[in-house]
Parts: structure tokens; C-alpha cells; sequence
């Protein structure tokens, strides 16, 4: 509180004129005062009345009042007064000098009594248009919240369905190309054909050899299997460039034996290994794969299925083997309508029950746009048509 607005009531100031009447004479004839209160104006009222003090008589030898300290604080205690000195000194009178002694003690009060902490005043509530304002921010955030949640959670899903395998970008539907197939090797580990072949396939087709002695681990249990199922089975050879081709057909004819009633054989061009950086001289790998395609028509007396990848298909098969009948790997894009081509592998992550290695995928393959089972068969079966139905 402001010392300069404290205010005293009238029974107050009363009571500061009764106890300080003579206050002025007293001041006046004190020897050690420095100087004489000066009188109070007539016209100063109080609660009594105007009030005139007597003359203060001059003293005799006056002393001279010390130099003025420096202001006490308001939370320090007064000094004692000096001889010679009134610490009431520029007050022009007794009840002037009791209001401000009472404004010194209401100020040391409130210095040392701690006041309560002042209430604080309400923030004031935003307008209309403002909360609106607001409401309509936190709509669009909640909004956008939502909207990436959702992109999130359809992410995590298409990416769930992914790694099982149950969704690929570029299936073709099933009603445009109903006859399909899977491609199966010992990745798998042991089958169980009595389950695997409920799956939604026509054929499948094993691996059995490799290069001029490899022979799948799992062929003979494989080809067992598939015989005793209603699958319709065949068997391919994974062509290594680095042997003769001759040989390697031999190898594949050892193995695998007689063929009748099952599905023509193929052979699987792939860039692999070393080949896949450094691809092998076409008019050599032309020689070799032309001595196998050869030696496996005398022994079916059916042409062999080419199965190759872009690469292979653009460095070998097509400018050297286009009136083969032709099986393309390429599982981002349908292949083009310049090929003629009667088998397309779109998806090599596949999975379902029936096999033991249930981690492994096998890659699946469809037969040519809107042909059925029977022209499937007819096509590739051998003993079911002749060599003028080859594609």
C-alpha cells in the first residue's frame, strides 16, 4: 500500500491533536533543537478547529544540526535521534508529525507482515470467430491424424499379405487365365502332394537336374508324389553355360526316363552367378543349347519349353530360338503381345500348405490369355497330341 495515499479517519486525527496540543511548545523550548518548528498556518483545520501555536522563544546558542543521513529502509529500524538533531525535522507540524509517524508504522507493517498473494485476474475467453478458429484447426489435425493412421495401418497390411504371399502387384485374374501351375524344387523340402495339390493349380513342374551332374535332392520323392496326385507333372533343367549342351541333355534323359503322359520338358535360362554380370557370348551359348534342344526332341519327340528371363530372352532365345515354344519370367510386367509366348511366371513368392519348409516360397506361372485346361493339355502333354501342336 501507498504510504502518500494512506488516509486517517477523523477520530483519528482527533486523537493525534489531543496527545500533541503542546507538542510545538515543547519542540520551541527544547535547548537542543536546532531549530523552532515553524508555526502552523491559521487557516489549517483539524478535527477542533484551527489551532495557533505559540512563538517559539530563539535559543540562546543554537548548534548547528548534523549533515542529513541517507534514507533508512523500510524494513530497517529507525535511528535514535542525534543531540542537536529532530528526526521530525521538515514536518510542519505535531499532527503532521503524527501522520506521518502513523504512515511510517502502517508502511513497517506491511514490510514485515506478509500480505496475501493478489488474486489473479481471469484470462479473458476468446470471441466467437476465435473459438471457431480453433475448433476448425483442431478438426484438421485430427483429420490428418486419421488420414496417416489409415496409410500407415494399409501399408503394415499390403506388406503383411506381401511377405506371406498372398499379394502380388501384377496377378493376372484368375478368370483370364485359368490354368496354372507352380514350379517346385528341394527349396521346398519334403511335399506332401496329397495336401499341396488342393491348392489352386493345374500342374506343376520339378526340378530334376542341373548342368551334367546335379540331380534335385528331392526328385525322386517329388516325382512319386506327383504322379499319385491330380496334378499334371513335369520336369525341367536348369542350364549351366559353362557345359556342353549335348551333355547335359543326356544327363536330364538319365535321370528323368520315359516321359509319356506327362508334360513336355523345359529348360530354364537364367542369368546367375558370374552370368549375371558378365552374360556369355551368344553365338556360343546358341551352340550349346541348340546341341540340348536338339538331343531332347529325338528322345520325346516333342520340342522343349524355353524358360528364360528378360536378359536371357533378349541376348539368346530371340534372336536364336523364337519358334521355340516359350516360358518368360518376369514378375513386375505381363509379357509383351510381340512374344509369343505360352507359359508367364508373374510371381515367385507364393505360399501354402503342404510342404515342410513352410518359410519357402515357390514361384507360380500361368497358362497363355484365355485358354483353357483341354488346349493346355493338348499343347503340352506328350502322347495327348502330336509335334504339329506344338507352340
Amino acid at each position: 500500500m501507498d504510504k502518500d495515499k494512506f488516509d486517517l479517519n477523523s477520530d483519528a486525527l482527533d486523537k493525534i491533536d489531543e496527545q500533541y496540543e503542546y507538542a510545538a511548545d515543547r519542540v520551541s523550548n527544547d535547548p537542543f533543537s536546532g531549530r523552532a518548528t515553524p508555526p502552523k498556518h491559521p487557516n489549517v483545520q483539524t478535527g477542533r478547529g484551527s489551532v495557533s501555536p505559540k512563538k517559539p522563544a530563539k535559543p540562546a546558542n543554537p548548534v548547528k544540526p548534523p549533515k542529513p543521513q541517507k534514507p533508512v529502509r523500510r524494513d530497517a529500524p529507525a535511528p535514535e535521534p542525534q543531540a542537536g538533531y529532530s528526526v521530525y525535522e521538515g514536518i510542519g507540524s505535531p499532527r503532521e508529525q503524527a501522520v506521518h509517524d502513523a504512515r511510517e508504522a502502517y508502511a513497517a507493517y506491511e514490510a514485515y507482515v506478509p500480505q496475501p498473494e493478489p488474486i489473479p485476474e481471469p484470462e479473458p475467453q476468446p470471441s466467437g470467430k476465435k473459438r471457431g478458429r480453433k475448433l476448425l484447426q483442431f478438426y484438421r489435425r485430427f483429420a490428418v491424424f486419421i488420414i496417416v493412421l489409415g496409410i500407415i495401418y494399409i501399408a503394415l497390411n499390403v506388406a503383411f499379405l506381401y511377405f506371406r504371399g498372398q499379394l502380388w502387384f501384377n496377378e493376372p485374374r484368375a478368370r483370364d487365365y485359368p490354368v496354372r501351375g507352380a514350379v517346385v524344387s528341394s527349396d521346398l523340402g519334403e511335399v506332401d502332394w496329397e495336401v499341396f495339390q488342393y491348392a489352386p493349380l493345374k500342374f506343376a513342374y520339378v526340378r530334376a537336374t542341373k548342368g551334367i551332374k546335379f540331380v534335385d535332392e528331392q526328385f525322386a520323392d517329388n516325382r512319386k508324389g506327383i504322379d499319385e496326385s491330380r496334378l499334371w507333372a513335369g520336369y525341367y533343367h536348369e542350364f549351366d553355360f559353362s557345359e556342353e549342351g549335348e551333355k547335359q541333355a543326356e544327363h536330364f534323359i538319365n535321370t528323368v526316363g520315359d516321359l509319356y503322359g506327362d508334360l513336355r520338358p523345359a529348360v530354364k535360362l537364367t542369368a546367375y552367378g558370374i552370368y549375371g554380370i558378365r552374360m556369355k557370348n551368344g553365338e556360343t551359348v546358341k551352340k550349346e543349347l541348340s546341341a540340348f534342344l536338339k538331343k531332347i526332341k529325338e528322345q520325346y519327340g516333342r520340342r522343349a519349353v524355353v524358360m528364360c528371363d528378360n536378359d536371357c530372352y533378349e541376348k539368346y532365345v530371340k534372336p536364336y530360338f523364337s519358334e521355340q515354344t516359350l516360358w518368360i519370367i518376369d514378375h513386375f510386367n505381363e509379357p509383351s503381345k510381340d512374344m509369343d509366348w505360352a507359359l508367364w511366371e508373374y510371381n515367385p513368392r507364393v505360399r501354402s500348405e503342404g510342404y515342410s519348409n513352410e518359410g519357402e516360397y515357390y514361384a507360380v506361372t500361368v497358362y497363355r490369355l484365355g485358354k483353357d485346361l483341354r488346349n493346355f493339355r493338348k499343347n503340352f502333354e506328350i502322347g495327348f497330341g502330336d509335334d504339329d501342336t506344338d507352340m
